[in-house]
């Protein structure tokens, strides 16, 4: 009984800092310039993966 009222007051309590709205950014319709340096702390199968990504961006 009594844990079941604590957590009930620790969901309260948590709640009050939940912040509901949710920041939402878009980027469409722009460039972005990125620049992808390899060897600067990543792994090579990173750099790879991310280049995949950037060349499917440039198809969209």
């Amino acid at each position: 009984m009594a844990g079941s009222a604590w957590i009930s007051k620790v969901s309260r309590l948590l709640g009050a800092f939940h912040n509901p709205k949710q920041v939402t950014r878009g980027f469409t319709g722009g460039v972005q310039t990125v620049t992808l340096i390899p060897g600067d702390g990543i792994g090579p199968e990173i750099s790879a993966a991310v280049m995949k990504i950037f060349d499917a961006a440039k198809a969209l």
